[in-house]
């Protein structure tokens, strides 16, 4: 037990296990810094458990960044007050049962197979967000059971699935009272999409596939479940305030959903955008 304040950095396989979220903090000690920074250039495993992890107003901060060839798995853990609460660049990570909250954006994605179950993500400024662009067409997210709430901009972001095929699951989590719910942005841009297939002489892929089904999408400020559309959704603009993004919209027929028994409603602008798009039945309010 206690509060330690440093900034770890791993290169090895290794298990770090504290006696209790309340009892174990590790705090971070400078502007820029990472409080737990594992980097592998060749495959090990790590496994984090049982540990706070807290930035007392550090700037550029982030909790725990994963890169390189690694493994990892985190459990009962608690991030809050970063800039970036976990970043992940990695081969494949677990997160479950963490606590990402009062961070500006809870959970970055930038590679690999990485699955969120049985978390909080809450009060951020953005909750979940997911750039899943690799070429290998490997990177997939899973998020389940989780609550996402409270969070001031997009609960749930997801860009990606440039290269076609399944990009992420959507399973039994409760998305309430954020100013936005899940956006998903552009999965390839037309012009840049041929240009690059014409440049690596590859056939132009099929939709992504995006699997949502029994969440309960509810009570958000704006949109519930929202394509990245500045024209049909201009609201994107107001929320995230990046007009980059807005550069990677969704194309008609681009993505492909597949969803049941979900409960979206009760959303301030709208429950879905467009709301002309073909949303399958169980997108609709029940």
């Amino acid at each position: 037990p206690g509060t330690y304040q440093e900034n770890v950095r791993i290169t090895k396989s290794v298990r770090l296990v504290g006696s209790s979220q309340e009892l174990v903090r590790i705090q971070l000690i400078e502007h820029g810094g990472v409080t737990l920074d594992i980097q592998a250039d060749r495959p090990i495993q790590v496994y984090l458990a049982d540990i706070t992890l807290e930035n007392k107003g550090f700037l550029n901060s982030t909790g725990i960044r994963f890169t390189g060839d690694s493994y990892a798995i985190i459990e009962r853990l608690t991030v809050t007050g970063y800039e970036n609460g976990i970043r992940i660049r990695n081969l494949s990570s677990v997160l479950s049962a963490v606590t990402a909250s009062r961070n500006v954006t809870g959970i970055i994605v930038e590679r690999g197979t990485v699955l969120i179950r049985d978390s909080i993500i809450t009060d951020n400024r953005e909750g979940i967000a997911a750039w899943l662009v690799s070429r290998e067409g490997q990177d997939y997210l899973t998020v389940e059971r989780s609550l996402l709430s409270g969070n001031v901009g997009i609960a749930l972001l997801l860009i990606g699935g440039i290269f076609g095929g399944p990009a992420a699951t959507l399973a039994e989590n409760r998305i309430v009272k954020n100013l936005g719910g899940v956006y998903l942005g552009y999965d390839r841009d037309y012009n840049w999409t041929q240009l690059l297939f014409t440049r690596f002489r590859q056939p132009e892929p099929g939709p992504r596939v995006i699997t949502v089904y029994k969440n309960q999408i509810m009570e958000n400020l704006i949109y519930g479940l929202a394509l990245v559309d500045r024209e049909k959704c201009p609201e994107i603009k107001e929320i995230r305030g990046d007009p980059g993004l807005l550069l990677l919209q969704v194309s008609p027929g681009g993505t492909a959903f597949i969803g049941m028994e979900n409960e979206i409603r009760a959303n301030g602008k709208a429950d879905l955008c467009p709301p002309d798009y073909p949303w399958p039945p169980g997108f609709r309010k029940p």
